[in-house]
């Protein structure tokens, strides 16, 4: 009998507290296709051109290091991205870009981590881009998610601050 109790109780607690189901927290985040390095490249550098006065990506040659693709954007700004696996640019997908930055940049790569988080997907309105990487910089590395798949970070490293923009993909 006490054992039944215990398996009883056992089975109350699980559907009060959860089952901890992991597919339904992924859910909520949403999630986009998987793109290549060359194609998102391609979309943030329409983004600026089309609703900025901002300085485009003008070099079609990254520099490649520690796995990361990095094109100049400003003096002082530039976009890495990182791809899930590295081969070449056009079969590369992308995993995130990071605008990095200093500190005396920080308006100008904000305004580029807005245009970066709509290239990503062209369902989330500049309001929405606007709010992300404004909700990012102020829960400091902590994602922040509208459940439309891309989640947006602020970060500080040793030599440099950052706005992530990771993709949640299929």
């Amino acid at each position: 009998m006490k054992k039944f109790l215990v398996g009883i109780l056992c089975i109350c607690c699980l559907l009060l507290v959860g089952c901890g189901n992991k597919e339904s927290a992924e859910k909520d985040l949403g999630s986009v296709e998987k793109t290549t390095v060359e194609v998102l490249v391609k979309f943030f550098n329409d983004e600026i051109n089309e609703n900025s006065g901002l300085t485009p990506i003008n070099d079609d040659k990254p520099k490649v290091e520690d796995g990361l693709y990095r094109y100049e954007l400003e003096d002082g700004i530039y976009v890495t991205v990182t791809p899930e696996t590295q081969e070449a640019k056009d079969q590369d997908i992308v995993k995130s870009m990071q605008i990095c930055f200093s500190k005396s940049d920080e308006t100008v790569a904000a305004a580029y981590a807005r245009l970066l988080v709509v290239a990503n997907n062209k369902d989330i309105t500049s309001e929405e881009a606007d709010n992300l990487v404004t909700e990012a910089k102020d829960s400091k590395d902590e994602a922040i998610n509208n459940g439309k798949g891309i989640s947006v970070k602020y970060a500080e490293n040793d030599d440099h601050l950052e706005y992530q923009v990771i993709r949640n993909t299929k």
